[in-house]
């Protein structure tokens, strides 16, 4: 095999002579090629004729891009078999081994998540997890090896430039727009602006590439309806400056120390602006403007997450998991210090799965050690590229890192923004490897694409099968006549997570302002076979589809007698006690939960059973507010134990009960002025029947 010359040893890749692809056959080299446009591209996976999985707008893409990263990383472990010592350098490339670095750590860390296999798939929304980051450190490789060819580099850049025009277009229209929000467009047009102006830059001119860049930038900013999005997507535009990074006055106020240190110290500003805001903010903050009401909404968030360490010390080190944010927040809701009976505050109504930070992100996830190599994923943009770029690597890393402290990204733009750290790479130190490591690491990469190739099958098959069960868990006005509650049919490593969302999207439907008429007996049949699985294990242990089971039994249990729902739900209602012993045992913090029980027990008059369960709230936590709240309720009633009830009483209003419930002025006064007379016909909190404002939301 052919030795290189030291100097060709330090070389650029991309300024590496064309002679150099000698010896790696086109197959794999197309491979390659083929699996980053699949990445690129994925968006459309979202537009097949048939629906896949329950969030068909993320999971055909996550899909997608699994079976794109599967092609690029066999064609990987083709080229680096047929000629290590030209493809080696791709694999040794810092932008490769931080992502793959943190993948392994998520994989080892996550196997004491409460579901490690939703750590490996990350949550259906976003995708993110350990499979995603593989995918990323292989499209670098992949796009690190095509760079180093000038045609393959400038077909590649055109792929990227087509995509990032084609897909915000296609949001223009309802039946060609699928996700959720549009933020997640400027990750994509940052990502294409860089990738344009340099993998392209032997093509055109200066003032042509400048132009390039902003074709690619502007359809994704200009949709992405978000004015964050917008102010953090506008500062790439430096780089779009025509000969800018060539220019040794910009050289000269760039060192790559300096813009490390700035693109790190971005989140964490952010971070403490954001918790800052969430302090300063009074409660009247939907009075405030939308940004100071956004960004408060997201600081309460996060403090409600970040709860968990308190809870588990050791998720500092070692995380929760990815795709668990949606249990995080089930279960430490009301540390954001939020009265939860004001639906106003948007967080209580929308689907959780992110914690709007990819420094949060990361430290939940997996620890300490995930968020020092996520932080090294952006901050080591201007250190690792090649010189001449260093304005669009420390201009895309301040986009990054920005856009991640604000928004999260989806899994379509995976390929797009491991595109732009491959163009961006500088040279990589050619190791020696003997033909035995060569094998080894070819036989590891063919591996790893046969995985990602079966994960990306597994999902797509998977998809089908629970577009099948929404079909029938949530009928349309004619569904079929009977829904089997068969554990099987949800036996797989998310089953929880889908049950969660089905059982989310009937109270959603329940509660729906304005619905005055009863559920139909098919959704009452589908609610029932879902509470029926959830009593099934490991479901009856997960806290999301728990915290649904509790809010859905209150709202069936305080139905008006025409509504006629115990003939499908007696036993549910009958077993309640027990249910929401066994679930505040999973989230010892959503007592508020029981406030369902305590309503409907009230109600029918069963005093004992109201001390009973405040008792067995106080005996786990003796400042428990809604244990105190009934638990003096019920003293009341004892002429000589009123003393005592309304001492409980004010206990509860210090620990804050008024975030459970929404306390009058008028009961405050009483409580206060020691008056039972005025107080007992209001003290007793019984909120009407669905859909007006939930007493408690999960």
């Amino acid at each position: 095999m052919r030795q290189d010359s030291p100097s060709a040893a330090t070389a650029d890749p991309a300024e590496a002579p064309r002679s150099r692809s000698v010896g790696v056959p086109a197959v794999f080299l197309g491979l390659i090629a083929a699996g980053l446009g699949l990445g690129l591209f994925s968006y459309l996976a979202a537009l097949l004729p048939w629906q896949i999985g329950i969030w068909a707008d993320s999971e055909p893409i996550a899909a997608a891009v699994h079976a794109g990263a599967g092609a690029v990383a066999l064609g990987l472990a083709g080229a680096l078999w047929s000629r290590s010592e030209e493809t080696w350098p791709a694999f040794s490339h810092p932008f490769v081994l931080l992502p793959l670095a943190l993948a392994v750590w998520s994989l080892v860390s996550g196997l004491a998540a409460r579901s490690p296999a939703l750590n490996i798939l990350g949550s259906p929304q976003t995708a993110e997890g350990v499979l995603l980051y593989l995918d990323f450190a292989i499209f670098v490789a992949g796009g690190i090896l095509l760079g180093q060819r000038p045609r393959l580099a400038a077909i590649t850049g055109l792929m990227a430039l087509a995509a990032a025009i084609v897909i915000p277009m296609l949001t223009l229209w309802p039946a060609t727009r699928v996700y959720f929000f549009g933020a997640w467009l400027t990750f994509g047009a940052v990502a294409a602006a860089v990738i344009t102006l340099i993998l392209l830059e032997r093509r055109c001119p200066p003032w042509m590439l400048s132009l390039a860049g902003l074709a690619a930038l502007v359809p994704g900013l200009a949709l992405s309806d978000s004015n964050t999005a917008i102010g953090a997507g506008l500062l790439i535009l430096p780089a779009l400056w025509p000969g800018g990074s060539s220019n040794p006055k910009v050289q000269r106020w760039l060192p790559p120390r300096r813009m490390t240190i700035a693109i790190v110290v971005v989140p964490i500003v952010l971070i403490a602006v954001f918790q800052a805001i969430g302090q300063i903010t009074p409660e009247h903050a939907f009075e405030q403007p939308r940004m100071v009401e956004s960004l408060w909404s997201r600081a309460r968030l996060q403090r409600a997450l970040l709860a968990e360490f308190g809870q588990s010390p050791a998720a500092v080190l070692f995380g929760t998991g990815w795709g668990h944010i949606r249990d995080l927040f089930s279960r430490n809701l009301l540390a954001a210090e939020v009265p939860i009976w004001n639906t106003r505050w948007d967080m209580l109504g929308r689907d959780i799965v992110n914690s709007h930070s990819f420094v949060l992100e990361a430290l939940l996830a997996a620890g300490l050690p995930a968020l020092v190599l996520r932080l090294a994923m952006v901050a080591s943009l201007p250190l690792a590229c090649r010189p001449g770029r260093r304005l669009a690597a420390a201009c895309f890393g301040l986009c990054l890192a920005t856009l991640g402290s604000l928004w999260f990204q989806m899994p379509g733009t995976t390929a797009m923004v491991a595109l732009a750290y491959a163009a961006l790479a500088g040279a990589s130190p050619r190791p020696a490897a003997s033909r035995r490591t060569v094998w080894l690491a070819a036989g590891l990469l063919a591996g790893l694409g046969v995985a990602l190739a079966a994960a990306a099958v597994g999902l797509f098959g998977r998809g089908l099968v629970e577009a099948e069960l929404q079909h029938q868990y949530l009928p349309p006005d004619h569904p079929p006549p009977l829904v089997d509650c068969d554990s099987r049919r949800f036996a797989a490593p998310r089953g929880d997570v889908v049950l969660a969302e089905l059982l989310g999207r009937h109270l959603k439907q329940i509660r729906t302002p304005g619905q005055t008429e009863p559920a139909s007996e098919a959704t009452l049949l589908a609610i029932a076979n879902l509470i029926c699985l959830s009593e099934r294990p490991p479901y009856r242990q997960a806290p999301a589809p728990q915290s649904f089971v509790m809010a859905l039994t209150g709202d069936i249990a305080l139905a008006p007698a025409g509504y006629n729902y115990r003939r499908y739900f007696s036993g549910l209602i009958d077993s309640w006690p027990e249910r929401l012993r066994e679930f505040l045992t999973l989230a010892p913090g959503r007592s508020d939960l029981a406030v369902g029980y305590f309503t409907w027990a009230t109600r029918n008059n069963r005093w004992n059973e109201v001390r009973t369960m405040a008792e067995s709230l106080l005996a786990r936590d003796p400042t428990d507010p809604v244990g105190l709240w009934y638990d003096g309720a019920a003293l009341l009633r004892d002429p000589a134990r009123v003393d005592a009830g309304y001492e409980r009483l004010r206990q509860a209003l210090a620990q804050g009960i008024d975030l459970r419930l929404n306390v009058s002025e008028f009961d405050r006064r009483n409580i206060a002025n020691h008056r039972p007379a005025l107080l007992r016909p209001s003290v007793i909190q019984t909120a009407p029947f669905q859909p007006a404002p939930p007493t408690a939301s999960p």
